[in-house]
């Protein structure tokens, strides 16, 4: 079955996408509607997958429509799709969207975070993609993050605006500050304020950075301790990927790297007692995927990449948070952000060792994971990190 996809704006621009999209109607069943009252009596008789929709339509307004979405069709995925440059539309928009595209924007584009949004919840069961939906609401974040997302969804976004938005939450200060001067990160010199911290981490890993502090909130759900080390992981997972990368790549590596984990804390937002229970009692990072299944109808891994396809990151963060336990195959001249990852992952858990080099299936392999053991060992010990047991 075609997914469904419900187009909401003015008169003019309706007419113009609906001749645009056109050609995609052997993907997409699609509905084009003029206004607020149309759209409605649309969403009366039928459901949709997704809703693309101008928060600023005429009429009760675009607005208007993303909330009775929010409220009443927590299952469709809601697109903002506007040219509005005020930030304070953004920052409502977004905190009523699972994500935001600029006007104008190409057809191709339109259409690619359209099957981002309809491929992202694939893995997960019907349950828990209406449970990850919800929590991935912008509207549960504090102020300060959803202004900050807001600005980092602009086609180009202001680094000012950016630090002027963090520094106004306290806690998030301090937060962004203590990964900016970490070891993993590596500065040449103290950080101490925030528009040097968003300038030294560039606004790839700022933006990953921030969905991984929003997603773990403040409270106790899962216990510091347990966040911590996800948050201390992810970094130095991130920091090893993003040096086996092209330098090109470097940029998402340290992305995903830091984000391979972030499903972990879903879980745990979602179900505290549930989920502390369940890591208590695995071992292994197999075991744990398979309780996940059991329990959430997804793991962590494909439930991760569910979210950040949800909110409109990279295509390689997203397949690589998904494939992050997934087997190094063969022998890559180059590695990918994917396989970086996984390598990452291996060496921050104590995996990439000889064993690791020995369980090869041709001579030339086991020779190339070998090497990589040498590389990686070599790398983390100029960069001075420290890999806890």
């Amino acid at each position: 079955m075609k997914p469904r996809v419900l187009f909401a704006d003015d008169d003019a621009v309706v007419e113009g996408l609906r001749r645009t999209l056109w050609r995609m109607r052997a993907r997409y069943d699609m509905v084009f509607v003029a206004g607020y009252d149309a759209a409605l009596a649309a969403l009366v008789h039928s459901s949709f997958d997704v809703a693309v929709v101008d928060p600023a339509m005429r009429g009760p307004g675009g607005m208007s429509l993303l909330a009775y979405l929010r409220a009443e069709r927590p299952d469709t995925l809601r697109i903002a799709f506007s040219g509005t440059c005020e930030a304070a539309a953004w920052v409502d928009a977004l905190a009523l969207a699972h994500r935001f595209v600029s006007k104008p924007s190409s057809a191709e584009n339109l259409v690619a975070h359209i099957d981002e949004s309809v491929r992202s919840g694939c893995a997960c069961s019907n349950g828990m993609v209406t449970t990850l939906r919800a929590l991935s609401e912008p509207q549960a974040l504090p102020k300060a993050y959803r202004s900050a997302l807001a600005e980092l969804t602009k086609p180009e976004p202001v680094r000012m605006t950016i630090a002027r938005s963090v520094a106004s939450d306290i806690g998030l200060t301090a937060r962004l500050l203590k990964l900016a001067n970490s070891a993993w990160i590596a500065p040449s010199r103290p950080i101490d304020s925030v528009d040097r911290a968003v300038e030294h981490l560039g606004m790839e890993l700022v933006h990953a950075a921030l969905l991984l502090l929003g997603i773990r909130g403040d409270d106790d759900n899962w216990s510091g301790e347990n966040s911590d080390l996800v948050e201390r992981h992810g970094t130095l997972v991130g920091t090893i990927a993003a040096k086996l990368v092209a330098p090109r790549d470097a940029a998402a590596a340290r992305s995903a790297g830091l984000l391979h984990d972030i499903g972990r804390m879903a879980f745990a937002r979602v179900q505290p007692i549930e989920y502390r229970a369940l890591c208590a009692d695995t071992e292994s990072e197999r075991e744990l995927s398979r309780h996940e299944f059991a329990r959430f109808g997804g793991d962590h891994t494909q439930c991760g990449a569910f979210l950040l396809g949800l909110w409109g990151l990279p295509p390689k963060v997203v397949a690589s948070v998904a494939n992050h336990h997934d087997p190094v195959v063969g022998a890559p001249a180059t590695l990918t952000v994917a396989e970086a990852v996984r390598v990452a992952e291996l060496a921050a858990s104590h995996e990439l060792d000889e064993r690791w080099a020995g369980n090869a299936e041709t001579a030339a392999e086991a020779q190339w994971r070998a090497a990589m053991v040498d590389r990686v060992g070599q790398e983390i010990e100029r960069s001075g990190l420290e890999i806890a047991r």
